[in-house]
């Protein structure tokens, strides 16, 4: 029996291994919940293993850090590498190994109730290779330590350091774009709703803006995970297009700012900025 077991293992390993490949993807005709769980136990081993290059290599950067306001965000390889041991706490590890099969949705999959998700993303317009990725994670305990606590103070201090004195204070800052011609951001404020502000190219965000806009609106576009923010100004609508399910060439983003059936602006992101 044992023996049994063992080569079952075997062989379950063998057909997860089969559907993977670093970094992890799929093609587009593949059965994809089959793969979305393979992906994620492939993190899971990873994570138990230490393996802090390969999940270094598997996300989708930036990526936050859920738990606590405001959310901290690691943008790069080497950032997540320093971040690993504070990030994966024993609380955490435990939470991931008592999950059971996560949660597959239109977003992805939902790994110990959302202690991290996997995205999966188009890699082509035809979407005939997708590429699975780690795109957010939720510690709380992250932020109860003291290196968590430290980041997010020298999060808040640059937040206050980057924008004009009118702009102040801050929740979370949600986007920070550049496209040709602008550089927008939106910001959720402290009482929970999101403002818009533009500044023309080549304005440093300690200035006073051109444009502020509040009580915007998110919403979602479609199943795929895109989403947009919208504001009004009167007859005008500023509407800002945050693409996930697109392909590598696609562009980060959309500013389009209309008049009725008139589009007034129409430019794709040339560069994601951070204000962290």
């Amino acid at each position: 029996m044992i023996k049994y077991w063992a080569l079952a293992l075997a062989g379950w390993l063998m057909w997860c291994s089969s559907l993977l490949a670093a970094p992890l993807s799929y093609s587009g005709d593949a059965d994809r919940e089959s793969y979305l769980h393979a992906a994620s136990q492939q993190v899971l081993a990873w994570i138990q293993a230490n393996d802090v290059a390969a999940l270094a290599d598997s996300v989708n950067y930036p990526v936050t850090i859920g738990g606590s306001e405001p959310e901290v965000s690691i943008h790069d390889a080497d950032e997540f590498t320093h971040y690993f041991p504070h990030l994966f706490t024993e609380a955490l590890r435990q939470q991931l190994r008592d999950s059971t099969q996560p949660s597959i949705t239109w977003r992805g999959a939902r790994v110990a109730d959302g202690a991290l998700w996997l995205t999966d993303i188009c890699d082509d317009d035809l979407c005939q290779q997708v590429t699975v990725a780690i795109t957010s994670f939720y510690s709380p305990e992250f932020y109860q330590q003291s290196f968590g606590r430290k980041a997010q103070q020298l999060l808040q201090q640059r937040m206050a350091a980057d924008l004009a004195e009118e702009l102040l204070p801050i929740k979370q800052n949600n986007l920070l774009w550049q496209t040709k011609d602008y550089l927008v951001r939106v910001d959720t404020l402290t009482d929970g709703q999101l403002r818009y502000a533009v500044w023309s190219a080549g304005k440093a965000m300690n200035s006073n803006p051109d444009l502020v806009l509040h009580n915007g609106e998110m919403h979602y576009d479609g199943s795929g995970g895109n989403y947009y923010y919208q504001f009004n100004n009167g007859k005008y609508v500023y509407r800002l297009d945050v693409v996930i399910l697109g392909t590598a060439e696609s562009p980060a983003g959309y500013l389009r700012v209309t008049r009725g059936e008139r589009t007034l602006v129409e430019q794709p992101v040339v560069k994601v900025l951070t204000a962290q």
